[in-house]
């Protein structure tokens, strides 16, 4: 076996230096990402740029647990367990589960149960799990709750995220490829570096790319030292297109103080700006937040619980948005109904079901219930769904000042929404307008915006978690700087709890 790492910094383009060697061999060739996300825009990038048969684009490049499916057996083998499915057994069972927030796990017993499976933590020492006590349980009644779920799947024919690694291990299954390609390997967890290593065994060549210094997902058991471990040939690329020296340089002292290496590269001609805002700066300067086509914006947090004042204050300004508090699909779509109707345009099917899912069903023309009402549209094929099931009334809310304020429970949030923007705009819009992304550290991963706010608060929890492996917190700001291209805004936080951060020379 001849194996290859690969050594990438931001933006050297370490996933296009995977596809020149996938092209060469494509089906012969696995190529596995950490992120389905990932996945999709490599195959996206090939089906534009190759002849590739895209069969073979979807069987060959898939994440870690898409392959583990596929070698189970897919859908023949068992359903991937979803929100409806946890519904489900939430109502059975009596206690509720929620789906996995990978980014940002909390207080629930599927992201303990993801904990154990990732980290091969026996079940019988459930209390290891770092949240344990947000769960608000005994470890016995832990332990009882999360064997009932294993034996519910089960019995109902499903697997989840976890099930697929453990099996695939347990079984020794090896892809039919003899050629494999790990992108983002930093990314791997404990679990899925030791299905890595068995595939690897059967492979004539092995090919990782990655950046130890973007291993943020140490929670769940990932490593910077499984890069080292691998011991391929190194290939360290020498370029930067995304970041300035400016921003570069402020990455490598932020690693060189917690005693990591950096690649030595060039970087892009460009001139960066970095510069140090207090939050009450910020707040007072929202005219910087929104992107625009040439200049897009990220807003990064460390953890959730930062984003909703600043959604807030988006929303107060007819920000479009992405990421956290997001125009959800229903709402942008609610948005466009409304603007249609003031400007006496047809409406189309989908903006009569947004109004459904916003207004009180006393607002359309139907007797019966709102999911009969839903049912009704559902099955109606006309040219003029707006005559058909629009009351007068409605049409006189819609062209009112405040049209979010006859909504069904809008909140404030919604509300702000949607009548800020009316404001702004007069045109229907769509998720090709926006060009903000209000996200967390981790959310950001693999992606990259013109400017970045990049927000140091943080928790206790993560205070006391960075004495005792500060370099850890270190690549996780380290991945938040390196996302800007040419505008690093690093903004200071209230409260005492705040990421040190080397200091910005003005």
């Amino acid at each position: 076996m001849t194996k290859t790492s690969i050594l990438g910094a931001p933006g050297c383009g370490k996933t296009t230096r995977l596809i020149k060697e996938f092209v060469k061999r494509p089906k012969s060739t696995l190529l596995t990402t950490f992120r389905r996300d990932a996945a999709d825009d490599i195959r996206g990038k090939m089906v534009t740029s190759t002849q590739i048969d895209f069969k073979i684009l979807e069987s060959n490049i898939k994440t870690i647990h898409g392959e583990c499916y596929t070698l189970l057996g897919g859908q023949a083998h068992a359903k991937v367990v979803d929100s409806a499915d946890l519904k489900q057994f939430s109502s059975e069972a009596g206690y509720k589960l929620k789906a996995l927030n990978y980014n940002n796990p909390g207080s629930d017993l599927i992201d303990c149960h993801t904990w154990l499976a990732n980290t091969d933590t026996p079940l019988k020492m459930v209390r290891k799990y770092p949240n344990f006590r947000k769960l608000k349980i005994s470890p016995s009644n832990a332990i009882n709750h999360l064997k009932h779920y294993d034996e519910w799947k089960k019995e109902n024919g499903l697997i989840d995220f976890s099930d697929m690694l453990k099996e695939v291990l347990e079984q020794q299954l090896v892809p039919e490829q003899n050629i494999l390609m790990v992108d983002e390997f930093q990314d791997l967890t404990y679990l899925q570096n030791k299905i890595f290593n068995m595939w690897a065994e059967e492979m004539d060549h092995v090919t990782i790319a990655g950046d130890p210094l973007q291993s943020i997902y140490g929670f769940w058991g990932g490593s910077p030292e499984y890069f080292d471990q691998f011991q391929g040939e190194l290939e360290v690329l020498p370029e930067s297109h995304r970041l300035t020296p400016e921003i570069w340089n402020y990455a490598v002292e932020l690693a060189h103080s917690h005693g990591m290496q950096t690649p030595d590269i060039e970087t892009s001609h460009r001139h960066g700006i970095i510069k140090q805002l207090r939050e009450r700066d910020y707040f007072a300067h929202v005219e910087l937040w929104e992107g625009v086509p040439s200049n897009t914006a990220f807003h990064l947090v460390r953890s959730n619980y930062q984003a909703y004042a600043i959604a807030l204050r988006m929303a107060e300004n007819g920000i479009l948005w992405n990421g956290l508090y997001e125009w959800s699909k229903t709402e942008l779509s609610a948005l466009n109904a409304i603007l249609l109707a003031r400007n006496a345009q047809r409406l189309e099917k989908e903006h009569i079901e947004a109004l459904v899912d916003n207004y009180p069903a006393k607002y359309f023309n139907f007797e019966g219930t709102k999911q009969a009402l839903k049912a009704t549209i559902d099955k109606t094929r006309t040219s003029d769904y707006q005559h058909k099931f629009m009351t007068p009334q409605l049409y006189q809310i819609l062209k009112s000042p405040d049209p979010a304020a006859y909504m069904y429970n809008p909140g404030k949030l919604k509300a702000a929404k949607i009548n800020n923007t009316l404001v702004r705009y007069s045109r229907p819009l769509s998720r090709d307008d926006i060009y903000t992304t209000l996200t967390t550290i981790h959310g950001s991963k693999g992606l990259e915006a013109e400017k970045v706010f990049l927000h140091t608060g943080i928790t206790q929890t993560i205070q006391k978690s960075k004495r005792i492996d500060p370099a850890a917190e270190a690549r996780v700001f380290y991945v938040g700087i390196s996302r800007a291209r040419n505008e690093l805004y690093v903004v200071k936080d209230k409260g005492p709890n705040n990421y040190r951060l080397p200091a910005v020379v003005a």
